[in-house]
C-alpha cells in the first residue's frame, strides 16, 4: 500500500508538512498543530492561485491573449489595480518595474530595483519595503 501524505488527504498541492516543519522551526508558538499546518497551507494555496488568475487576465487584458508567460510586470499591474490586493502589496516593488521611491522624491525615478538591492535578480520575487 502506497504512502499517503498529509496534502494528499486534504487535497492540497502545497505540501502540509514542509510547512509545518517551518512552522515548527521558526518558534512562532510552542506547539503547533496539525489543523493549523493544513490551514494554513489551504491559505497560501488560495492566495497563489488568485494572484496567478488575476496576473493572467492583466496579461491577456493588454494585448497578449496568446502568451503564456506571466512576467513580474503583469504581476505587479494585476495587484496594483486590482482593490482586493491593493492593501496588501501597495508598497510592493517587483523586479524591473517603475517606482517613485518615497526616500528619494518625486523627481528621481528608478528602473531596475534589483541592481540597486545587494541581492541577484533571478533570487527576488518581490520585496516589500
Amino acid at each position: 500500500m502506497p504512502r499517503t501524505t498529509k496534502s494528499q488527504k486534504c487535497g492540497l498541492t502545497f505540501p502540509v508538512a514542509r510547512i509545518r516543519a517551518m512552522l515548527k522551526a521558526k518558534n512562532f508558538a510552542n506547539r503547533v498543530s496539525d489543523s493549523g499546518a493544513v490551514f494554513l497551507t489551504a491559505v497560501l494555496e488560495y492566495l497563489t492561485a488568485e494572484i496567478l488568475e488575476v496576473s493572467l487576465n492583466a496579461a491577456a487584458q493588454n494585448g497578449h491573449p496568446a502568451r503564456r508567460r506571466i512576467q513580474p510586470k503583469d504581476i505587479e499591474r494585476a495587484l496594483k489595480n486590482d482593490p482586493e490586493f491593493l492593501p496588501l502589496f501597495r508598497k510592493a516593488v517587483f523586479p524591473g518595474s517603475i517606482f517613485v521611491s518615497p526616500k528619494w522624491g518625486k523627481n528621481r525615478v528608478t528602473t531596475d530595483v534589483c541592481q540597486q538591492r545587494t541581492v541577484e535578480p533571478y533570487k527576488l520575487l518581490v520585496y516589500v519595503e
